[in-house]
């Protein structure tokens, strides 16, 4: 399952709205013969292109899933008809799908088929991975993580305004990887002001996979030379009031963003 869950993680932030999800076989004498994880963009599923890869040999074998496999037609066929099909003997799962249209239904159609089933294994560590997919389906609502810093005395900033790094590079790069396994960027426009950040994941290896941007600017402050815009390549949207002018909403547009008026507060902001 330990193999299941590192699958899961190299799909982390890359499979929405499909959760990322990790999957290893074993055959029937208990080698390794598949290992794969929910593909970017959430299909083919992590059970399917498992299957695949193993292809006969998963036949009596052992399958280690981190999550419940689904029971439903969505944008492909149940994953679990597609095991009963393979004819695997048992099926290890780390969590059950609170998904309505999943919800044990999966584990219960195997286990019809004579396949046997566990559930349960290393359920903390799988759902580590799985928190985003589970606080959505659970709660209707995201997981938010904050990136903030400061330096050893509590400032964010020099007295007089000049711009120093307050991480260092190793830490930079654990940023740029927390990045990458996010599906969307928020921030405000002061920060594109001061900063003028790029918001994309620059550690090697990470380039592909920088989130979507929100920007928080209520009267359509941000420049079109932004460096945020880079290439035109990865979705940009403002977030305004109904008050930021027409003018800039076309310039923002054709810099590449997309621009989205929100009910404004008691303040005049989104």
């Amino acid at each position: 399952m330990r193999a299941a869950i590192a699958q899961s993680r190299r799909a982390e932030g890359r499979t929405a709205s499909n959760p990322p999800v990790g999957c290893v076989i074993l055959d029937k004498s208990g080698r390794l013969c598949a290992a794969a994880h929910t593909a970017v963009g959430g299909v083919p599923h992590a059970e399917t292109r498992a299957l695949e890869m193993a292809g006969a040999a998963a036949r009596g074998g052992t399958v280690y899933v981190t999550l419940e496999p689904c029971a439903h037609q969505g944008k492909t066929p149940p994953c679990v008809d597609a095991l009963i099909a393979a004819r695997v003997a048992r099926i290890v799962v780390a969590l059950g799908d609170p998904d309505r249209r999943v919800n044990g239904r999966g584990l219960d159609k195997a286990k019809s088929a004579g396949i046997h089933v566990d559930l349960g294994v290393e359920a903390a560590a799988a759902g580590a991975v799985l928190n985003g997919f589970l606080q959505r389906i659970t709660h209707g609502r995201p997981v938010v993580w904050l990136k903030t810093a400061a330096s050893l005395d509590g400032a964010i900033a020099l007295a007089d305004g000049q711009k120093r790094w307050l991480t260092g590079e190793p830490m930079r790069h654990v940023v740029h990887e927390l990045r990458s396994r996010c599906d969307a960027l928020l921030s405000g426009v002061g920060t594109i002001l001061a900063d003028d950040p790029e918001f994309t994941c620059r550690a090697p290896s990470l380039t592909a996979d920088s989130p979507a941007l929100y920007l928080l600017d209520s009267q359509l402050r941000t420049p079109t030379s932004a460096r945020l815009f880079g290439d035109g390549q990865r979705a940009v949207t403002m977030l305004c009031t109904a008050s930021a002018s027409q003018q800039r909403r076309a310039a923002l547009t054709k810099a590449g963003a997309i621009v989205a008026v929100l009910p404004a507060d008691a303040q005049g902001r989104v």
